[in-house]
């Protein structure tokens, strides 16, 4: 049906380019607009459009397919692979050559970090802040990592124990403001998750799959 409208399209706007036959242009113009609206999503009328239909079509045949649920895990693996090695290609040579701390900042400013006189700025700004701004700021930020995965993409369970010492004026004190504010951060995304995604987690289901509340696995261990 896509195929057949974009071609009254452009059958359409042959007509208009080479007929002077005003009758014949009005026929084309009119079919032109008509093929156009059933293509495109109508906002008044709040259909998808035939474009739409037919993309979310291949979308849905694609992702119940036995042959990429079966190839996905192996091309995550490529896709890591490859972002690995582009990431050596490009930073590698530069730490092979590397041969005094000055060095250390030019390629720590060749991948987007902030200088050493940035960060000592930054730190003592830190620690002119009042220790409860920086318990709720440090706990909320731990919370919402933890809340939408995103330590799945940038580490920042490495980096908050990481800078924790300088944030709050010590190793000791540091390790123990960390271990509080993960704990609290997964009390909190815990508490969350039982409360309104329950019923959420239990409906959904993968393409032409029974839901999970259904599943024997989940009513094991729920």
């Amino acid at each position: 049906s896509c195929k057949y409208r974009i071609e009254v399209i452009k059958n359409c706007d042959e007509i208009l380019k080479q007929s002077s036959n005003e009758e014949l242009r009005e026929w084309a113009v009119r079919e032109k607009a008509d093929a156009i609206k059933e293509l495109l999503p109508d906002l008044e009328t709040k259909e998808p459009g035939m474009i739409l239909l037919y993309y979310n079509v291949r979308w849905q045949r694609m992702i119940s397919s036995p042959r990429l649920k079966k190839a996905l895990p192996s091309l995550v693996g490529v896709l890591n692979f490859t972002f690995v090695l582009v990431f050596l290609r490009f930073t590698l040579p530069r730490l092979l050559a590397m041969q005094s701390t000055g060095d250390l900042g030019e390629f720590g400013a060749f991948l987007g970090l902030p200088s050493k006189d940035e960060l000592r700025k930054y730190a003592e700004y830190a620690q002119s802040l009042p220790f409860a701004a920086k318990f709720g700021a440090f706990s909320g930020v731990f919370a919402l990592e933890k809340m939408l995965l995103i330590g799945e993409i940038i580490p920042v369970g490495v980096i908050l124990p990481t800078i924790s010492p300088v944030l709050f004026g010590g190793v000791a004190t540091g390790a123990c403001v960390t271990a509080l504010s993960s704990t609290l951060a997964s009390s909190v995304n815990f508490g969350i998750g039982r409360v309104y995604l329950s019923e959420q987690v239990k409906n959904f289901s993968l393409p032409n799959q029974a839901p999970i509340g259904e599943s024997g696995w989940f009513k094991a261990v729920y």
